[in-house]
């Protein structure tokens, strides 16, 4: 328990540079620049990573931090993000924000929210069971956190593809959706869905294969690279139900049912990896690696669901129906062009 408070009272540092990092990206992207929001959390997430091992366990003279260790790495990795993200967005974003911007647009404000809602409870909920599984992590020794939060940036890195296919898995269903398209969004589903799954299964492959030894670059401790193998050996293979999972909930954001990604999202974590792991990890196992089945387990259950769910609804739509919904908006069309 107080390792788990010494946690949350250094990660909670870091919300004002989530809150910038969130900013930049969004400015970014809505720039047409996706690239770079990329390349800034492939670093970030590489500086956690080094800097994990060094203020967890103890090296090149740095004191053994433990717990503490881990959120000082993590508040460093998100600091870092948001300062490279402001110093790009101030160099070359082509506009700035002005006081006169922020008139409320009713109507573009409900629907921001009617998408931005369900978007936020989605990661609140992330982060909270990011920090569950810490907790439970955390009873089993620090070694157990170490190698979790080792696994987790290889992890990270690895699945980037995915998130970039996901994202352009909204955009492109979103655009055909407005269109009328139903055939086109099919197709972009089923071509994402097969890119995804033979990226994931090779990566799967890869990591259970060589991640002993892509663990000992961060981390020479035995115990660590023990329980950080058999996270990739419990956890990866089903790394390929997590990215269809993935596929389908932007799918269904795009499809303006963002509330029903919500809820896959949450029966995921809350309702089969949270219980699961307890259950496995203190209860059957009395073991860490409960909670890597947990995760595994989770990530198969949700992978089912979500392309169910998606299927069940997208039949369900009337697309010519819902274009006839889509009115003129005068507050939207008129808003004043933003200038330097």
């Amino acid at each position: 328990k107080e390792m788990t408070k010494s946690y949350m009272k250094i990660l909670l540092i870091t919300n004002p540079f989530l809150i910038f990092t969130f900013l930049t990206n969004a400015i970014m992207r809505g720039e047409g620049n996706t690239t770079t929001p990329m390349k800034i959390l492939v670093i970030s997430t590489i500086i956690n990573m080094i800097l994990d091992p060094i203020l967890i366990q103890g090296m090149f003279g740095v004191p053994a931090l433990g717990v503490k260790g881990a959120a000082i790495a993590t508040v460093i990795a998100r600091a870092m993000s948001s300062i490279m993200g402001l110093i790009y967005v101030i160099g070359n974003s082509w506009q700035y924000p002005s006081l006169d911007h922020l008139v409320p647009h009713p109507e573009l404000l409900r629907r921001i929210l009617k998408i931005g809602i369900p978007a936020i409870i989605t990661q609140l909920s992330i982060a909270a069971f990011s920090s569950v599984i810490i907790s439970f992590a955390s009873k089993f020794g620090s070694e157990s956190i170490a190698a979790y939060g080792i696994a987790f940036r290889i992890e990270a890195i690895a699945v980037l593809p995915v998130i970039g296919i996901s994202a352009a898995v909204i955009t492109l269903v979103g655009q055909n959706y407005g269109a009328g398209k139903i055939h086109r969004i099919s197709a972009i589903i089923r071509k994402a869905t097969i890119s995804t799954s033979l990226f994931l299964f090779f990566i799967s492959l890869f990591l259970v294969s060589d991640s002993t030894r892509i663990i000992r670059i961060f981390s020479q401790n035995p115990k660590v690279i023990d329980i950080g193998t058999h996270y990739f050996l419990y956890v990866s293979p089903g790394y390929v139900s997590h990215g269809i999972s993935l596929i389908m909930i932007a799918a269904l954001q795009a499809l303006d049912l963002a509330f029903t990604g919500l809820l896959l999202t949450v029966i995921r974590l809350w309702m089969v990896a949270i219980p699961a792991s307890y259950i496995l990890s203190f209860i059957l196992l009395n073991s860490v690696y409960g909670i890597w089945w947990a995760l595994l387990i989770s990530n198969v259950v949700g992978g089912i669901l979500s392309t169910w769910v998606f299927r069940y609804r997208f039949s369900q739509l009337d697309i010519n129906r819902k274009r006839e919904k889509i009115k003129y908006i005068p507050e939207i069309e008129e808003l004043p062009v933003l200038t330097d």
